[in-house]
């Protein structure tokens, strides 16, 4: 063998085993797992505040929107909850961090890792930052366990307080949760929505006594465990309400909000607390 034949020898058996050496490119772990619907229940069982989201992968790109009850410290009362929405990025090595896009008096950022293998939950930790401007101030890391929410079905019903609808109201409402659904968020974001849809029924009141879903993408969705819903109503009048569940079990929406538009019943609004029937 000549020298130049050696010399070609030594460098293609040189390249074969850089190549070897280094191994395969690992791909990058799919956000696929992480989109759903989860509540996040914090390790050290705290009844609040419980955290609740929606999450959306597109590439690197993640969007989400969720529920957060405050309770000052444990013992006092809930002093009320903040719909969020949240941006953030996930790493190729399957880590994530989102956050609220905007400054407000409550701040949430969350942290965790893609379920992988087919995985109904996944862990993370979240940071709670509440400013002493909103009356009670809170700053609380906890780690968590992310679970997902079943599909929402059932009948809901319960009184209606206050007297602007009238005395002796209540409602009855048939909720079923839709196949998901990718829309553009008014900021520009691409996020996936749980829709909602159903009829309501209401007695005692002189307004309306029937009424359907709206076909409005920003009505009737859950996000986390907060329920938002509109109703075209029999008088021609627009009735929404919203509410978080209270637990994982969605057998109970308190405190629930209904507000009117239009009709005879214009810009009233009453209280309730629905339970599955």
């Amino acid at each position: 063998m000549n020298l130049d034949r050696k010399l070609l020898c030594t460098s293609v058996c040189l390249m074969l085993v850089g190549l070897t050496s280094c191994g395969t490119a690992t791909a990058p772990v799919s956000g696929a797992g992480l989109n759903g619907n989860w509540n996040l229940v914090a390790d050290s069982q705290l009844k609040h505040p419980p955290l609740s989201t929606t999450l959306t992968v597109n590439g690197n790109q993640i969007t989400g929107g969720g529920f957060l009850e405050i309770q000052c410290q444990s013992g006092t009362p809930l002093i009320g909850g903040y719909s969020l929405a949240f941006t953030g990025t996930l790493a190729p090595d399957g880590t994530f961090h989102v956050t609220e896009p905007v400054a407000d008096t409550v701040q949430v950022t969350i942290d965790g890792t893609v379920p992988v293998n087919n995985s109904s939950s996944w862990n993370g930790t979240y940071t709670i930052n509440l400013a002493a401007a909103s009356g009670c101030s809170l700053n609380q890391t906890e780690t968590f366990t992310a679970v997902p929410f079943a599909p929402v079905a059932g009948t809901y019903a319960g009184a209606i307080s206050g007297v602007q609808l009238g005395s002796g109201v209540s409602a009855s409402v048939q909720i079923s949760e839709d196949i998901p659904q990718t829309i553009q968020s008014t900021n520009g974001s691409t996020r996936t929505r749980y829709p909602l849809s159903g009829t309501i029924s209401v007695q005692g009141s002189s307004c309306f006594k029937q009424g359907t879903t709206t076909g409005s993408l920003y009505l009737n969705e859950i996000a986390g465990n907060f329920v938002t819903m509109g109703f075209v109503m029999d008088d021609g009048s627009n009735l929404t309400f919203y509410g978080p569940f209270t637990d994982m079990s969605e057998t109970e929406i308190n405190p629930v909000m209904f507000t009117v538009s239009g009709g005879q019943c214009a810009n009233k609004s009453g209280g309730s607390d629905l339970t599955k029937q």
